[in-house]
């Protein structure tokens, strides 16, 4: 018997008094749905509220139970997330305490239970309280006072609810995923491991290892579905069940092939049955010695794959607003954007059972870090049981999904211990060495057996051995943006995989009027300020934007021209890095996402709206893209076949005047080998005189042999405040096809970075931040993005068009 407990409930805070909520709830959203609290998100306010968190809470609710239930051999409570310090009692009775958010809780209701009304009291204590007087004992190292607060390595909760260079403090308190009255007689079995063999004929051979709550075996059925709805069935002996698929469909990541699902149940009659969706795949990582170094590569069923894709932080600082639709809505972005890859970093927390199913079902491999970053940890023998919980359960929970790619143990650690002039304490480097480099690995190894574990990232490997090495392993470049060196610079390197580059942009004007008035609208206003959580964010984006455009006119224009230079810089990188497939094999900006509304480095901002980074990624993450590098004397193209298809192709490039003129012309029909990538054309561009340069620019395009456009770019032959741009005039027509929507947008001159923009209208446009060459046209489909259908009348008032042009 198993039901749900997350309906009426009470949660009680002392300063604001009592209140009615149904879980999931927090703190700090009970209180700002009764009008208790400002909004924690708005202007100043995130100070004030901060301070809550210094406070107790308790959660109670009242629940019946049946003389039934009560009889049954075991009666258990299972909470699937406590946040964070808590003590659980039933009718007055303490059944324990909690000290972690990552871990699940189960409690025996045996001794305290009775039929009829029972009550149940969960009692959070501060998590500020407790993390300082933690400090206090026993300092440790991390990212404060700069980002975090205090203490926050002490305990299990998410990192970044202390505070991180792009989201707030705010250290909520709640009780969040299932709360579930459990009643059973003898062993239950409780979960399974899908283990998979592909042998060389082409089948699968699946072992499917049965958990049982006593740890013995028991006898049952394996039924095995495939996406085509067919059904195979065998025996379980012992708790182990052996099944063979005879034509097996392969799971694929997104860009190299479909993703099928097969819906895997172990039915052990009455000691109860578990189902589990999989896909037939292997997924390793390669980290094979070669002739630079050591490679890092994702293989997915033998084939090595070019990771594109960014990093994942926690949608909301307020979980309790996170829901799958929102997480279906972000994934699906990561799709449209043509990701494979998504990292899952260390400073947030688990994520949702659903975000993992929504990556099987659309093909995006997950790294998965252990939720460990920038900090030192003091592992004691209870530190130790705790985290021992939280991975046991982490790691079950995610062992069977095709999306794991790898389990990492921690978020720069290796790398801050050895270069970032943390002080030197010899313990606490032993209890490193045992946490990542033994205690994990060997529970990886025991409970995910076919997973790939990797200790730290960045890291060569572990043992501090040059962890931020760019010939083996993975890196985290931040030279761009934190060191403040031109986009060229990441020209300069050849990593093996790059886990983590990024540069920051404000969000569109409609989200940045969430946080505050209208006189709060400037980049060095104390609201927005208040807002950039990294330190001199703003001023940097200033810096650059000196190095490459004129000084924006006004605020809106300054937010288009930030999210152009995020564009730019990311582009950089990435067509440099997929130029030498092979060499490197992975791309995964910083970041994804928002945690809040304000400037940060995420492509996507916290309502969901995509910045020009995000298209450009579109772009950029291309299967097949052609890119261009330019160094004044030549012009090298590139087309990157990221397919397992060999591609034929029509390269067309040539120089062109701000008025259409052809300067030069160059074609050639190519082939790119499957999974590869070749320079396919080198013009030289030392026959256009200097001046010149200021008034024309480089085009090329790449068409399949069917004619069709495949990918295509501009580049200018000097910095963009310098070129000598003219008024495109652009204009637009709406038409409607068939129930679509589409803008067709013209220039009458050469336009750069043509941004459509529909005000608060909910619809977003299939691509934006483009290019347009004189008297051409494009037609663009307008998708919407809320429940209702385009307003077509709306849409023509509310669309405006700017380009680079409109900056000064």
């Amino acid at each position: 018997m198993m039901r749900s407990l997350h309906e009426n409930w009470t949660l009680y805070f002392e300063p604001y008094g009592e209140f009615s909520v149904s879980l999931p709830a927090s703190v700090y959203t009970t209180l700002l749905a009764e009008k208790k609290i400002p909004d924690p998100y708005y202007g100043l306010n995130e100070s004030a509220v901060r301070e809550l968190s210094r406070e107790s809470a308790v959660f109670s609710t009242n629940f019946q139970l049946t003389v039934e239930e009560c009889s049954r051999e075991h009666l258990e409570l299972r909470f699937g997330c406590i946040d964070t310090i808590a003590s659980v009692y039933l009718n007055g009775k303490r059944l324990g305490k909690t000290d972690n958010m990552f871990a699940r809780w189960d409690f025996d209701l045996k001794q305290a239970a009775h039929p009829g009304e029972n009550c149940l009291r969960v009692e959070i204590a501060s998590p500020v309280e407790y993390a300082e007087a933690a400090q206090d004992r026993y300092p440790l190292w991390g990212m404060e006072p700069t980002m975090a607060m205090r203490g926050y390595q002490h305990i299990r909760k998410a990192h970044c609810m202390f505070g991180w260079d792009w989201g707030p403090q705010l250290p909520d308190m709640g009780i969040y995923r299932d709360v579930t009255l459990l009643a059973w007689d003898g062993p239950r079995l409780e979960n399974i491991l899908v283990l998979q063999e592909h042998k060389k004929n082409g089948r699968v051979q699946l072992e499917v290892q049965c958990e049982f709550s006593d740890g013995k075996g028991y006898d049952g059925e394996l039924r095995v579905s495939g996406p085509d709805g067919s059904c195979q069935t065998d025996p379980i002996c012992g708790g182990i069940g052996e099944l063979e698929i005879k034509e097996p469909q392969l799971w694929w990541p997104n860009g190299y092939g479909e993703h099928p699902l097969y819906t895997v149940t172990a039915d052990a009659g009455e000691k109860g049955s578990v189902t589990e969706k999989i896909g037939l795949r292997t997924l390793t990582v390669s980290n094979r010695e070669d002739e630079w170094g050591n490679e890092f590569a994702f293989v997915v069923n033998g084939e090595k794959i070019f990771s594109m894709g960014a990093d994942y932080i926690p949608e909301d600082n307020l979980i309790p607003r996170t829901n799958r639709e929102r997480t279906a809505a972000l994934i699906r972005s990561c799709v449209e954007a043509n990701y494979n890859t998504v990292r899952i970093w260390g400073g947030g927390y688990y994520p949702e059972d659903w975000l993992y199913e929504l990556c099987d079902e659309n093909g995006l491999i997950i790294w998965q870090d252990f939720m460990f970053a920038c900090a030192e940890y003091r592992v004691t023998d209870e530190f130790e049981a705790t985290l021992r919980r939280e991975f046991q359960h982490n790691i079950k929970r995610f062992r069977n999904h095709a999306c794991l790619g790898l389990f990492c143990g921690n978020n720069e650690m290796e790398l801050a211990l050895l270069e970032w002039g943390v002080p030197k304490n010899e313990t606490l480097w032993q209890d490193y060495i045992y946490l990542y480099e033994r205690l994990l690995p060997r529970l990886v190894k025991q409970y995910a057996p076919q997973t790939f574990y990797w200790p730290a990232s960045p890291s060569k490997g572990g043992g501090f051995n040059d962890p931020n090495s760019f010939d083996s392993g993975d890196v985290h470049y931040w030279e761009v943006w934190h060191g403040s060196k031109p986009f060229e610079e990441y020209r300069k390197y050849y990593f093996r995989y790059c886990s983590e580059f990024g540069f920051e942009a404000f969000p569109d004007m409609e989200t940045l009027q969430t946080i505050g008035e209208k006189k709060d609208m400037n980049p060095f206003s104390r609201v927005m300020e208040s807002h950039q959580k990294c330190d001199g964010g703003n001023k940097k984006i200033l810096s650059y934007l000196a190095d490459y455009y004129l000084y924006p006119k006004d605020f809106p224009t300054f937010v288009y021209a930030s999210q152009l230079l995020q564009a730019d810089a990311i582009k950089y990188g990435v067509e440099h890095f997929r130029r030498f497939r092979g060499r490197c094999m992975g791309a995964v900006y910083w970041q994804i996402n928002d945690i809040w509304p304000g400037p940060s480095w995420a492509s996507v901002d916290y309502y969901g709206r995509w910045k020009a980074l995000h298209y450009a990624a579109k772009r950029f993450f291309a299967p097949v893209l052609l890119s261009a590098h330019l160094d004044g004397k030549q012009a090298v193209l590139n087309i990157s076949n990221e397919t397992r298809t060999q591609f034929w192709g029509q390269v067309k490039a040539g120089i062109r005047t701000v008025e259409g003129k052809e300067l030069y012309h160059w074609e050639k029909v190519c082939c790119v080998a499957a999974l590869s990538s070749r320079d396919v054309l080198t013009e030289s561009l030392e026959m256009l005189p200097e001046e010149e340069r200021y008034g024309c620019y480089f085009y090329c395009t790449l068409k399949n042999m069917e004619g069709q456009t495949i990918s295509r770019d501009t580049v200018l032959l000097v910095k963009p405040k310098h070129f000598r741009f003219e008024d495109p005039a652009l204009s637009f027509q709406l038409e409607e096809t068939a129930g679509t929507v589409w803008v067709k947008v013209s220039a009458k001159r050469y336009a750069r970075g043509v941004r459509l923009s529909a005000g608060e209208l909910p619809v977003r446009f299939e691509d934006n931040y483009f290019d347009l060459h004189a008297r051409e046209t494009r037609k663009i489909k307008v998708i919407p993005t809320g429940e209702k259908g385009i307003d077509l009348e709306a849409l023509e008032k509310n669309l405006t068009l700017v380009s680079v042009f409109d900056i000064a």
